[in-house]
């Protein structure tokens, strides 16, 4: 019994043979069960190794060949299906969003901040006179913020007006869904920005002023997003 169990655990075949011969010569068999046991598993991740180094060399070639900066050609490319056409433009300037954050494509989230600021408060000179503030629209304080930001000569930057929304709030909104279409637009006019920009109290859709910095040939982009409301109370910055 005990040669028999000990021929089957190695290898199937011997278990006939335990059968027919003495106890103590299947125990001498054992190390050359164990060599061939060994080498079984040399050959089978010596396959494995070989196996993954053929599939990452075939990725590699693949990617060098069709998808290297100098040699990209969208026609290696199947068509996509007509609904999803549109998703080979280039994104437009409006955003649709799923979760909390709005920021979709950006990257990962470094800081954000806020404040409310009194525009209707005096101003303290230094001789103690009040100076009275003066009115401005919310156009006015963008446009000041953007010309301080383009003064600095940043290589690589940009300043663009994007709008935001929600998935689950798009579909009921006729300026940024398209019914024949069943997908969302990819642009809104630069009307609709305005509007939505001069809004006091930002709703479902939101207006950010996006100022973006490129460097290494597109390796690293920097995105700061700016939101300003003006209201009969303060005026709120994010």
């Amino acid at each position: 019994m005990i040669s028999g169990l000990l021929a089957l655990s190695a290898y199937g075949s011997l278990s006939v043979l335990a059968q027919y011969v003495p106890l103590a010569e299947p125990l001498a068999l054992l190390p050359q069960i164990w060599l061939f046991s060994a080498l079984s598993l040399s050959w089978f991740l010596a396959a494995q190794i070989v196996t993954a180094f053929a599939d990452r060399w075939s990725t590699l070639r693949l990617m060098c060949r069709h998808f290297s900066g100098e040699k990209f050609d969208s026609s290696f490319l199947p068509p996509l299906p007509g609904k999803q056409s549109h998703l080979n433009a280039c994104q437009g300037n409006l955003i649709v969003y799923s979760g909390f954050s709005p920021f979709v494509g950006s990257g990962v989230p470094l800081s954000s901040w806020s404040f409310v600021a009194d525009v209707k408060r005096d101003a303290r000179l230094p001789d103690g006179r009040a100076e009275t503030p003066k009115q401005f629209h919310i156009r006015d304080l963008y446009g000041a913020v953007s010309s301080a930001i383009l003064r600095l000569g940043v290589p690589g930057l940009t300043i663009e007006d994007q709008i935001f929304i929600s998935g689950k709030d798009v579909r009921h909104d006729a300026r940024f869904f398209d019914e024949q279409k069943e997908r969302p637009h990819t642009n809104v006019s630069a009307e609709l920005v305005q509007e939505l920009l001069a809004m006091s109290t930002p709703g479902a859709a939101r207006h950010y002023r996006c100022v973006r910095v490129v460097d290494w040939q597109g390796e690293l982009v920097v995105s700061f997003f700016f939101l300003a409301a003006l209201n009969a109370e303060a005026e709120e910055e994010e």
